[in-house]
Order: C-alpha cells, then sequence, then structure tokens
C-alpha cells in the first residue's frame, strides 16, 4: 500500500517501526504510528494537533504510557485512512492528517484519552474534512456558457452519459439473474445513482437540450462483430469496459465545467474498476467451485491416521477439495508435509489449498491459498502467486464478505459457527450470519467452524451450500463413510440425514 502513501506518513511509519522496536512491540501499533507523525513538530500533523487544544510534550509521555491490549492491525488503519482521504481529498492519497483520523477512529481509548488533555475531536476533524474539498450543492448546477466548445461537449458528455447508464443495467441483470448476487446487484446500483446525483450538479436537461440524434454519424456507423455476441459472459465483459471508458470520457469533458464534476465521476470511475474485477472475478470463482460442497481442513497432527490415508479415504467418500493446515513447524519441515500433501491430493485428483502461507502454496504447486483477516491483502498475495492460483478469505461479518468480493476472492470461508474442537475463537456468528451471507452473497461461500453430522441439518436450513470440516474427518476411523454423509447431505441440500 505504499504507493498510496503520501512521503510524510512513509516517513512516520519508519520512525513508527523504530520507535516499536526500541521498546520490543510485537506489531506496530497506533501508539507508535502517533509517535512517528508528531515526531516532527512542524509537521502538519503536529500542527493541527496542537492548533486544537493538544500540548505535544504531554501526548508523547501519554504515548510512552498507553498499553493497548488489542492493537489493532495496521492494515485496517490504513484501509481506513484511505476510505477517508477517498472519500474525502481530491487526489485520494493517504496523507498525515487523514492516517491521524484512522487511527483515533481504529482507537477510541486514545482519542478519549486526547480528549481528555483538551483535543477538540470535532474541529479537529471537521479542519481536516474540510481542507480536502469543498462540497457543491447540488441544488445549484453549475456555471456554463454558450461557447461552442460547450456545445460540442454536451453532445459528448449526453452520449457517454446515455453509454454508462445503458452498461449498468446490462451488468445489474447479469448480477441479478446470472450470478444471483444481491451485494454485486446493490453496489451497481449505488453507482448508478450517485452517478445520476453528481451529473444533477449541471441541471436537470442541460446535456439534453443539445442532444442530436438525428444529425449524429455515429448512429450509422457499426463494426463487425457488433451484433454477435458468443455468451452471457461476454456480453457483461464488453458493457464492463463500454462502462469504463465512457466514464473516463465523461471525466474529461467535465473538466471543462468544473473541477468538482470531474473528481466526482473519477471516483465513480475507480469504484467501478474494483466492482468490474470482482465481478470477473466471481464468475470464474462460481464456475471453477461449482460442483464442490465439502471442503475438508487437514491436521497431520489432528488425524488418527496417516495424512496420504486420511486424503485418500475422503476424496473416495466424494471430497475434492483439501486445505494443508499446519501449524508451529520450521519452513522446512513444512514445505516438505506440503509436498506430501500435493502428492495425496493429485493421486486422488482433489485440489489443494495451503492455511496462511503463499510462498509454500507456490512451492508446493498448490491450487490455492487460504488467507485470515490478519494476513496480507489479496492484491499483495497475487504478486506472490500469480493470476491463476485460487485465494480463500476467512470473514467473520458482512463486512469482511464486501472487502473480500472487492479484493478478488474466489472463495470466502464464513464463520465460526460453532465452537471447534481444532481452534479456539472469542465469538461466533454463528447461523446468523449463514443466512445473512446466503441472502446476500453468491460467491463460493464455505460455512466452517465445529460442524458435524449432528448439526449439519442445522447448518443447510441456514442456507449453506458449501462447508468447510477439519475434526469431523480427521478423528474419524472411517474417513471416507463420513465423507459420504457430508457430501451426500450438501448434494442433495436436504435438512436430515
Amino acid at each position: 500500500m505504499r504507493e498510496e502513501m503520501s512521503p510524510a506518513v512513509q516517513r512516520a511509519i519508519d520512525l513508527a517501526i523504530e520507535w516499536a522496536k526500541e521498546r520490543n512491540y510485537s506489531q506496530l501499533t497506533g501508539v507508535a504510528l502517533i509517535w512517528g507523525l508528531i515526531a516532527e513538530q512542524d509537521g502538519k500533523v503536529a500542527i493541527l494537533l496542537t492548533e486544537h487544544g493538544l500540548d505535544l510534550i504531554k501526548v508523547r509521555e501519554l504515548l510512552l504510557s498507553l498499553q493497548i491490549n488489542e492493537p489493532i492491525p495496521l492494515n485496517d488503519i490504513l484501509n481506513r485512512a484511505k476510505d477517508l482521504a477517498f472519500e474525502w481529498q481530491i487526489d485520494h492519497t493517504i496523507t498525515g492528517d487523514f492516517l491521524i483520523l484512522g487511527i483515533l477512529d481504529s482507537h477510541p481509548e486514545i482519542l478519549q484519552k486526547f480528549q481528555e488533555q483538551g483535543l477538540d475531536y470535532q474541529n479537529f476533524s471537521q479542519a481536516i474534512r474540510g481542507e480536502g474539498r469543498q462540497e457543491i450543492s447540488l441544488e445549484e448546477p453549475l456555471f456554463v456558457d454558450e461557447s461552442q466548445d460547450f456545445i460540442q461537449s454536451a453532445r459528448i458528455m449526453d452520449v457517454n452519459l446515455n453509454r454508462i447508464s445503458e452498461g449498468l443495467r446490462i451488468l445489474e441483470d447479469y448480477t441479478r439473474f446470472i450470478l444471483d448476487d444481491h451485494l454485486l446487484t446493490q453496489m451497481l446500483k449505488e453507482i448508478r445513482h450517485e452517478l445520476a446525483e453528481t451529473m444533477n450538479l449541471l441541471g436537470p436537461d442541460l446535456l439534453l437540450k443539445q442532444r442530436d440524434t438525428m444529425g449524429d454519424i455515429g448512429t450509422s456507423i457499426t463494426a463487425g462483430n457488433e451484433y454477435r455476441r458468443r455468451s452471457i459472459k461476454e456480453i457483461a465483459l464488453i458493457n464492463s469496459k463500454r462502462i469504463g471508458e465512457a466514464l473516463r470520457s465523461l471525466e474529461e469533458y467535465g473538466k471543462l465545467y468544473q473541477s468538482e464534476l470531474a473528481i466526482r465521476i473519477e471516483k465513480i470511475r475507480y469504484r467501478f474498476y474494483t466492482l468490474e474485477q470482482s465481478i470477473y472475478q466471481y464468475s470464474n470463482a462460481k464456475k471453477n467451485l461449482q460442483d464442490i460442497h465439502v471442503y475438508a481442513l487437514i491436521t497431520s497432527s489432528a488425524c488418527i491416521s496417516s495424512l496420504e490415508w486420511t486424503i485418500a479415504e475422503a476424496a473416495k467418500g466424494g471430497i475434492k477439495m483439501f486445505q494443508f493446515r499446519e501449524k508451529n513447524i520450521h519452513d522446512r519441515e513444512l514445505l516438505s508435509r506440503a509436498k506430501r500433501f500435493r502428492r495425496a491430493t493429485r493421486q486422488a485428483n482433489a485440489l489443494m489449498i495451503v492455511n496462511d502461507r503463499p510462498d509454500i502454496a507456490v512451492l508446493s504447486h498448490a491450487d490455492g491459498v487460504h488467507l485470515g483477516q490478519e494476513d496480507l491483502e489479496i492484491p499483495q498475495i497475487r504478486k506472490i502467486v500469480g493470476s491463476e492460483m485460487m485465494i480463500g478469505v476467512s470473514t467473520h461479518s458482512l463486512e469482511d464478505v464486501k472487502k473480500a468480493i472487492l479484493a478478488g476472492a474466489d472463495y470466502i470461508g464464513i464463520g465460526p459457527t460453532f465452537p471447534s474442537s481444532t481452534k479456539s475463537f472469542s465469538s461466533f456468528p454463528g447461523l446468523d450470519f449463514v443466512r445473512q451471507v446466503s441472502q446476500e452473497c453468491s460467491l463460493p461461500a464455505f460455512v466452517i467452524g465445529g460442524i458435524n453430522l449432528n448439526n449439519l441439518d442445522k447448518v443447510i436450513q441456514a442456507g449453506a451450500t458449501k462447508i468447510a470440516i477439519s475434526s469431523a474427518i480427521c478423528q474419524s476411523e472411517e474417513p471416507q463413510l463420513t465423507a459420504s454423509h457430508f457430501v451426500e447431505a450438501m448434494n442433495n441440500n436436504r435438512p436430515n440425514l
């Protein structure tokens, strides 16, 4: 994410890392980040805090005394800062002022201490947001002139606005009726509504007045393949490209009117690019995993028999996707076991996913890697594993699901659903989360956490179409028979065995 940061933020993070190392912190905390941000007394963050009620000497004393029991991961803080910057800044770069807002938003305990020391947080945050950009009232159309440039650009903007609106409708139909996905459909609808609201800056009929369909030479120009499509997916892809191109044209010609109009369209364009990638990834993911309904997570130490035998027997029972899940093993042994796992899954004609370690996934020639919420983000993992390898993500809330979708996950794990014998959790989203995801999202989603043959009917009744199991297979004396029960129940999608 460093390419999205200002130089000042990069320096602050480097200083924070050094400060944290000196105090033997196990990870970079919000406290260390603030220390890095105010290290330069004439820096923007230091000046802003001083202007809004804080004494930097007392702040530094406070930071030295603060003990944060549950540090927020750096990526979470940076993502929050990025969201704020994207919402309020013109160039969307993470700057120091938005990073401090991200830290305080993520650490209410730090914010409370700052307020006790005199920080006027409301005015402080408003000052930062106010420097980003001023919003323009949608009730007041922009000033336009009657020059030839205006008339010509208005026609160009009108035709591109029509292309975008038509394309978004086509994509909405695709995500609604083909992908059957509520979240993606809702995101497209939000973009369409935001675009309409943005174009209201020009007034209700300014572009329409310049329309000249009869005089448009483009209506008589056609390409050879314009009236042929080979698949529904091709329709979606072609219209996605058309929307992106039209948004770029709309943005450029919008600069003739007012920079705010172009800024808003640029924001919409970047949001659409992310969504376009998600829709494409969705289509591939659903196809790749459409026939896999049971996913086995295998840890050799948890299995009562050998790893190879367990995989072979479970595969005979119908399981065609296995996760290599090992902890607390040095890397050489980990890779050796992963290669054994790969041989076993190949012999069983099954997919192999490696938990947490993209490097081991690549070296063992696995089919994918599975990430937790605290692991590296998908774009970073893609640089390691390439574009073909599947990436799965554990999710514990609908917000996690949305992030995974927009990041380009091939599948998600949802849970934990019940207490598990293989892993401890502080909380359980439970069956309510299963119901929520099954209604909102059609990306391949494996329900995980303590699932066995006794509670499987509850999981199916909650809407699950795919499950992930671990101890139910590893601890079974008859993995083939156990696997066949799970596979049969999921394939038939019936509530009772």
